[in-house]
């Protein structure tokens, strides 16, 4: 398995100018975000019917959960308004994590949106993030933070799960960095990770966490679209 360095460099060294090219690049990415992000909040959803609906926009003689239908075309709808905003190098804001929260919860959210206090807490939130455009700054640890940091402004509200997800990637793809994959096996993890930050304050268990997310994501032969084995090949 390649290193979590090595991938990220990798990463920063593809030609990113438009969101074809980051489409070309997530062409099997998006199914398996969708799919493991969504099964571990429904177990109703599948591999099989979150592919035909992330690539087709539909779903053919299905006749369980319309809630799990919507649940999966969120997400398709998030990444569409994620990628227009990562080519325009759109800042992090409230507005904008207010609006991916929104997109992921229509027709099976409960209503509730965040408080006052949630609100002001999600703006110096965004204050801090903006620290992160420091090349000093550790990218990964700034994204390990505003992930616990959502889930924490979102903790009384449905969905702040998927939405910390959505964002935490396009904070990682704002910056350069290759987004992951919350796989569904490792939920254990993630949960003790996010644990370790609600005890302490500390990342650094998220932190280790994340890398461990990009080297599976990214390994070689498990994700990479076979257009970019042949790339990489040509390179070598």
């Amino acid at each position: 398995m390649e290193g979590y360095q090595e991938i990220v460099n990798k990463w920063k060294r593809k030609e990113i100018s438009s969101p074809e090219d980051l489409d070309f690049l997530l062409e099997n990415f998006n199914v398996l975000f969708a799919y493991n992000s969504d099964v571990v909040e429904d177990p109703q959803i599948n591999y099989f019917m979150t592919k035909e609906v992330i690539e087709e926009g539909r779903l053919n003689q299905y006749t369980g959960s319309l809630r799990a239908v919507f649940e999966i075309y969120n997400e398709k709808k998030s990444y569409e308004y994620v990628k227009e905003r990562v080519m325009r190098k759109e800042a992090l804001s409230p507005g904008l994590i207010e609006t991916i929260h929104s997109l992921l919860m229509q027709e099976v959210g409960d209503g509730r949106v965040l408080s006052e206090t949630a609100r002001r807490e999600m703006r110096e939130l965004c204050g801090e993030m903006e620290a992160a455009l420091d090349p000093s700054q550790d990218i990964l640890e700034a994204a390990a933070y505003l992930h616990c940091k959502v889930c924490e402004i979102y903790a009384k509200v449905a969905g702040g799960g998927r939405t910390s997800r959505v964002v935490t990637n396009y904070f990682l793809l704002l910056h350069n960095y290759p987004p992951v994959i919350f796989y569904q096996e490792k939920k254990g993890k993630y949960q003790k990770a996010l644990d370790s930050f609600a005890e302490s304050g500390s990342t650094e268990e998220f932190v280790e966490y994340l890398k461990d997310l990009i080297q599976e994501t990214w390994e070689i032969g498990k994700l990479v679209p076979e257009h970019e084995h042949k790339k990489e090949k040509n390179k070598s």
